[in-house]
């Protein structure tokens, strides 16, 4: 269950502004999508087949190609190179 202190601390941390009415619907719609996600965490969709034919294949990760195999070419195409590292702008 989650309390009106929560509700008010997640919307202090999203800067989000919520009065005392706003705090209990968040509580419910909080409650409720919890508890949604609780039960998405017991299925399991792995190799199944649903109703229309579709099946959720996955595949095995892999590694194409050796490591480090395209660096160099990568590194020289770089506009500008720090340490040995593709230079970036910052993004903060």
């Amino acid at each position: 269950m989650i309390t009106k202190e929560e509700v008010k601390k997640l919307a202090a941390l999203g800067r989000i502004g919520v009065d005392d009415k706003e705090i209990e619907s968040l509580r419910g719609d909080m409650e409720r999508v919890l508890f949604f996600v609780s039960k998405l965490k017991k299925v399991s969709f792995a190799g199944e087949v649903f109703e229309d034919g579709m099946k959720n294949d996955l595949r095995e990760d892999a590694i194409f190609g050796k490591s480090g195999e395209y660096t160099e070419d990568l590194l020289k195409q770089a506009p500008e190179l720090e340490r040995g590292f593709v230079k970036v702008k910052k993004v903060l």
